[in-house]
């Protein structure tokens, strides 16, 4: 197998055995005389970088994207959200001394951090590596992302475990607007004030920064705490109830990655073969969302006449399922006419299975990798 046949395959949602899914590639592709061993193939995939796939999400899906006019914007925002994860990994020596070990578990961990836009979910920049490196440390690298591709209003939700002021600072001087989540104690001026909305001063190497504070009640009753430099005129207090609340897109974003694309059942031990399988799950991912507009925007205007309790939109475990080897097909298909009559295929599937737009409806991301990945395969590809 050559690189282009290599990337391919890896990009073939490929979460069964290896050895069958090689067999079935080959098979697809024409190639089903072609004898390759999974020790063979394990060779030579780890002579590609990861780096490689990393940029496939950049310059094929996330760059595209940015440039176009299909991102949503809100008062004139571009609205993206940053949050991390851990992955379990396989523990072997290499792994144990890059990745680490998780505290609370001694398992094998590796961190993962995203950053995607909150509408579509189109992740827009990614980023796996050790637990040493803290979620700040990969946010200024998601951040510097989105500052060479700024169009001049970029807005960044983050949780609460972001908040600190170099973070804070770098957003200022970047001139993107960030919306946070804070925990108590972060400034003893703020946990005193009893007003909704009102500005402290943050001093960092000997510049001020203003920081407007948002405070609201919860239904549970809980105190939320919030800083950011939105201006009153842009948002005022009562929106940023819902306004933190889009952030809510990357956990669903974490839960397809981990619960359908499966990304942490890695098809391979090493710690290339890790980084290559996150990414080219991210690139999926990516494809999916694309997917996914496309066909929500086929179920709403199908549904725009009918009389419907609730708004319908696309299955993702079914849109995946059916893009697997589809995908693979379209992508190496060179006639345009024919790659547009692949996808019309796969829209005609896809809008069948539709499902309930719940309003109000969230879910809570998994905690116990080890429990979820011994699990996850019934219901997965």
């Amino acid at each position: 197998m050559g690189f282009v046949s290599i990337v391919q395959c890896l990009l073939n949602f490929m979460k069964k055995t290896t050895s069958l899914e090689l067999i079935k590639f080959n098979e697809m592709i024409g190639n089903e005389d072609v004898e390759i061993s999974k020790q063979a193939f394990s060779k030579a995939r780890e002579k590609i970088k990861p780096v490689a796939f990393k940029e496939l999400i950049h310059t094929a899906t996330a760059e595209p994207f940015l440039y176009s006019e299909e991102v949503p914007r809100l008062n004139g925002y571009r609205i993206f959200a940053i949050d991390g994860t851990t992955l379990e990994v396989e523990p072997t020596e290499e792994n144990v001394e890059y990745f680490g070990l998780w505290s609370q578990t001694n398992a094998c961990r590796a961190r993962g951090s995203i950053m995607c836009e909150v509408f579509s979910e189109v992740v827009i920049d990614a980023k796996i590596s050790s637990l040493k490196v803290g979620e700040r440390e990969s946010a200024k690298e998601h951040i510097e992302y989105l500052s060479q591709h700024a169009q001049g209003k970029e807005l960044i939700i983050f949780d609460r475990g972001y908040p600190g002021k170099e973070l804070i600072s770098i957003l200022f001087d970047k001139k993107i607007k960030f919306l946070m989540r804070l925990q108590k104690s972060f400034n003893a001026e703020i946990d005193n004030s009893k007003q909704r909305d009102f500005y402290v001063e943050m001093k960092y190497l000997k510049k001020i920064y203003p920081l407007r504070v948002i405070k609201f009640m919860l239904d549970s009753g809980e105190e939320e705490m919030l800083i950011t430099n939105l201006e009153p005129l842009e948002f005022a207090t009562e929106d940023f109830k819902d306004l933190y609340f889009l952030r809510w897109s990357i956990e669903t974003k974490y839960n397809l990655l981990k619960n359908c694309l499966l990304i942490e059942h890695f098809t391979g031990k090493t710690k290339v073969s890790i980084e290559q399988d996150f990414y080219a799950a991210i690139y999926l991912a990516n494809m999916a969302a694309f997917a996914k507009m496309e066909s929500d925007s086929i179920i709403m205007k199908q549904d725009s006449s009918k009389s419907l309790k609730y708004k319908r939109k696309t299955n993702q475990q079914v849109l995946i399922g059916i893009l697997k080897d589809k995908l693979i097909l379209m992508l190496l298909c060179n006639n345009k006419k024919k790659r547009e009559k692949m996808f019309q295929s796969i829209m005609r599937q896809v809008v069948r299975y539709k499902t309930d737009i719940r309003p109000g409806r969230h879910f809570k991301r998994p905690v116990d990798a080890h429990h979820r990945r011994k699990h996850s395969l019934k219901g997965g590809i």
